[in-house]
Order: C-alpha cells, then structure tokens, then sequence
C-alpha cells in the first residue's frame, strides 16, 4: 500500500497570484491561501454560467496533482470542474487541459495529471448550469507530492468522527451548547522502512510540526480521478511521530493527522 503526502511549502496557491473571476465581497479570493477550511472564496451566480480562477505562480513549475479539500463543495453542486494551463494569461487555446476534472463533486477530489506539467499559469474552471446558487473552494492544493511507495511497506489506518459537543451555562441559570464540526482523523502504522523512507517521514514532520497543514492520500488506485472521501486527508499531525526499529535497517513509524476545520 503506498501513500502520498503533500506538505505545505509544496503547494504553489500560496505563493501565487490570484484572480477570480468573480467574488462575493465577504469571501475574497485570498481566503484561499488560509489555512482553515472555513475560509472559503465564494460567488452567487443568478443564472448559469462558468467562473475562474486563475493562478499565476510567477515563474514556471511543476505540477502533478490539484487537491480539494472538503468544505463548500458538497452544497455547491458543481456541473464540471476544468484545470488549464499555460506559458501565458490566455486561455483561448491552452497548453494544458484535464478536460472534466469531476461531474460530481461531492467533497475532497484527489486529481493526479497523467504527466507532470510545468507552467507559469493555471486556470480553475467552474461550471453551474442552474441559477440562484454560488459556486466556492476553501483549501486547494497545486504541486507535487512526497510518496512512500508499495515496496514492503504496509500502512493500517482507521477513521473516526470526533464530534465535540460543549454545553455552557450563564450566571443566571441559561443554558446553550456549542457544536463543533465534525473532524475526521487518521492514525496509522507504516512497517519495515527502510531508513530513507523513515528519514523522509522525519523531514516532513520537522517542517511541518503540529502547526503547519499537510494533505495525505492514502493508497491511491490510479493516476487519475479518484474520490477518495475516507482515505484523503487536509490536517496537522496530532502529534510527534514515534519510530521503532523491529529488524536491522528497517523502521517502523505510526503517524496520526486530524482534520483542518
């Protein structure tokens, strides 16, 4: 079973330019470089239509993957999601087109590009074919990704719901509660490392710590579109990963990472 994890300083969104075609004033397009997903750019369109957003990294780069982050996606009911790209702002005869990236978004999208693709500008089309609604993102990811692959190495995982509910009471004998979002969590055991893989897992966790965001899709099944509810995950590491080491030369490392809300 392989994984892929994307860290931060990967992700060329946050040291891009943006520009959208549209923006509701309360949801700017710079919502998309913070980290919560409850920061989101939106936009409500009264009749069917195609909305951009356009990403100039300022210089050409590599890219093999476009994450999505659960949040408005699900509410939003996107009809067809296209990515460009181009030596230049224009768009209409691009270098690079995915055509359909998904019909049905309903969450998280996992994209991988059949190859790696290296330009200055990148272009998220987004179409609605019904008007009175908005169409929105919260966290994406564009780059390249730090994969452990399937070479005796073996993951288990679980998943939970961490639902948080907090009643508070008033001086005066009130009563309320404070709900919290729904958080998904992955905790995991990689086994029979080599020392490599596990000093890659060190680095990422030395640059990311608790407090920095990392994206990890767990066994991707192929190179292209893949909803991976379950097995993709945009959080923090809940906690410093411990290593063992049960055999000569090789490691084993459990991880764990919770939900950004």
């Amino acid at each position: 079973m392989s994984s892929k994890w994307f860290k931060k300083s990967d992700n060329h969104i946050l040291t891009s330019t943006i520009t959208a075609s549209n923006s509701d004033s309360n949801f700017p397009v710079s919502n998309l470089k913070l980290d919560p997903t409850v920061k989101e750019w939106k936009y409500t369109i009264a009749q069917p239509s195609v909305e951009t957003i356009v990403f100039d990294l300022g210089s050409a780069k590599a890219v093999d993957y476009l994450l999505l982050a659960s949040n408005v996606l699900e509410s939003a009911g996107f009809d067809r999601i296209v990515l460009e790209a181009n030596t230049s702002d224009s768009w209409g005869s691009p270098a690079f087109t995915s055509g359909n990236v998904d019909t049905t978004v309903d969450g998280k999208l996992y994209y991988a590009l059949s190859s790696t693709q290296t330009y200055r500008y990148w272009r998220l089309s987004v179409s609605k074919q019904a008007g009175g609604t908005y169409v929105g993102f919260s966290n994406i990811f564009l780059g390249q990704s730090t994969e452990l692959t399937n070479h005796g190495l073996d993951v288990n995982f679980s998943v939970r719901e961490d639902t948080n509910t907090k009643e508070y009471k008033g001086l005066y004998g009130q009563r309320w509660f404070d709900i919290r979002n729904t958080v998904q969590s992955f905790s995991g055991r990689y086994t029979n490392l080599t020392v490599p893989e596990r000093d890659t897992l060190k680095a990422l966790f030395d640059e990311s710590d608790i407090y920095n965001p990392v994206w990890l899709v767990v066994d991707p099944v192929q190179r292209n579109v893949t909803e991976v509810e379950e097995l993709m995950f945009y959080g923090y590491f809940s906690d410093k990963p411990s290593f063992t080491h049960p055999a000569f030369g090789r490691w084993a490392v459990r991880v764990s990472v919770r939900d950004i809300v």
